[in-house]
C-alpha cells in the first residue's frame, strides 16, 4: 500500500473522495424527483411550434413512471391536416450497479440510446446516439429544464461531422396540460 508522507495532501484526497460518493448519490435521487414531476397527473405536455413551416400543429408528450424508477413516455404529433403520428416511445432505467440513467428511445423514424444527467431535480442533461431508420448515426444532446411546475424547456444539439461542431437546434417550451375529467375517467 502506498504510503501519503505530504499529511496535506491526504487531507485533500479525503475531501475530494467523500466529496465525490456524496455527489455520486445525489444525482440519482435528483432524477427520481425529476421523473416524479415530468409524469405528475398523467404526465402530459404540449408543444404548440411557433414555426409555421413544420408540419405539426403541436406535439404531445406522455409519461409514466413505473415501479424501480423506470420512466416510460411517447411522443405524438398532430399534423395541420389532423393526422396523428407516433414519433417515439421513451424508456429511462437506473442501473443501480453502475449509478446510471439510461436512455433509450424507439420509433419509427430510428432508435436511440445513451445517458442521462441530473445536475438537479430540476434539470436532466441527455447524450444519445440517434440512428436513423436508413442506418445513419448522429450524435445529439439534450437539455431538459423546468421553469415552473407547469413549463418544460428543452434545449437540444446535433453533432455535425463535416464541420466537427455541436449544431444548436431551435429550443422547444413544453407546457403541462392537466387532463380534464372526461380524460381521467
Amino acid at each position: 500500500m502506498m504510503s501519503i508522507k505530504n499529511p496535506m495532501l491526504g487531507m485533500v484526497l479525503i475531501m475530494i473522495l467523500s466529496c465525490t460518493k456524496s455527489v455520486k448519490k445525489e444525482p440519482l435521487e435528483n432524477a427520481h424527483q425529476f421523473f416524479e414531476k415530468l409524469s405528475k397527473n398523467k404526465g402530459l405536455w404540449v408543444h404548440l411550434p411557433s414555426d409555421t413551416t413544420i408540419a405539426m400543429q403541436s406535439f404531445i408528450m406522455k409519461f409514466e413512471l413505473q415501479e424501480g424508477d423506470t420512466l416510460r413516455g411517447e411522443i405524438l404529433g398532430f399534423t395541420k391536416t389532423g393526422d396523428t403520428i407516433s414519433f417515439w416511445n421513451i424508456k429511462e432505467y437506473r442501473v443501480a450497479e453502475k449509478d446510471t440513467i439510461i436512455f433509450n428511445q424507439q420509433g419509427e423514424y430510428g432508435s436511440a440510446r445513451g445517458t442521462s444527467y441530473f445536475p438537479d431535480s430540476l434539470t436532466r442533461e441527455s447524450r444519445f446516439i440517434m440512428t436513423y431508420s436508413n442506418g445513419a448515426p448522429q450524435m445529439h444532446k439534450n437539455t431538459h429544464i423546468f421553469l415552473n411546475d407547469s413549463t418544460l424547456l428543452t434545449k437540444s444539439q446535433i453533432f455535425d461531422k463535416q464541420s466537427q461542431k455541436w449544431v444548436k437546434q431551435p429550443d422547444a417550451i413544453w407546457t403541462f396540460n392537466h387532463p380534464t375529467k372526461k380524460e381521467q375517467s
